[in-house]
């Protein structure tokens, strides 16, 4: 991008420089003959031409810079559409026009790359948006690829995080429904409420006299 700026700055159109044909063909105007020269005519038609070719380089290098300026806002609009929260406004660079005005020739959005501390969740949404952010242009550059790139890693290294939380949260689950329940005073409770307090006096039993009268 800083190449194509610095390119701007140079002439875009070589000048042209007649042929002889066209230096007599110049030369010649109404009223003078071929055999004649007029030292005044030639000057001015030789003057008009130098004109007529400098503001045919001027409006091609003013064309050149807003198809400049309209490519590098519409890029960066995409970048900053797409990044949401995590893009800031674009900010540009410029260059002076032959009319005067400033052309942006370079522009840029900064967007947070960082992950969510402690959330591989959100951290794995917020690389996908990173990712569709550094890819949105038409004509995505280097800088915008290696981005991607970037995220797309962050992204990989969210789903394995995930992956192995899932897996400890399944190995503690397991390990819940193999070993015996623990009493605890709620479901102390809970029993009591459901079948009573234990028995803890014995039953009584028949002394020895009164069961040999039972038998007499």
């Amino acid at each position: 991008m800083d190449d194509i700026a610095a390119a701007l700055t140079y002439p875009l159109v070589p000048v042209t420089v007649p042929s002889s044909r066209e230096k007599i063909q110049e030369r010649r105007s109404p009223g003078v003959s071929e055999g004649r020269h007029d030292p005044a005519t030639s000057a001015g038609t030789d003057s008009a031409s130098q004109d007529q070719v400098s503001l045919s380089r001027e409006a091609q290098e003013l064309a050149r810079l807003a198809r400049r300026d309209r490519e590098v806002r519409a890029h960066e609009a995409a970048h900053a559409a797409m990044g949401g929260p995590y893009a800031a406004a674009p900010s540009f660079s410029y260059t002076r026009g032959p009319d005067g005005t400033q052309y942006a020739t370079g522009g840029e959005v900064s967007i947070d790359v960082s992950a969510v501390p402690g959330d591989p969740e959100a951290t794995l949404q917020k690389a996908q948006v990173i990712h569709a952010a550094a890819l949105a242009p038409a004509q995505p550059s280097s800088a915008d690829r290696l981005i991607a790139a970037k995220a797309s890693r962050m992204a990989i290294e969210a789903r394995a995080e995930i992956q192995a939380q899932n897996s400890a949260f399944a190995s503690d689950s397991s390990s819940l429904r193999d070993s015996p329940p623990t009493e605890t005073p709620a479901t102390r409770q809970a029993v009591l409420r459901t079948y009573g307090p234990p028995q803890t006096d014995p039953i009584p039993l028949p002394s020895p006299g009164s069961l040999l009268n039972f038998l007499a």
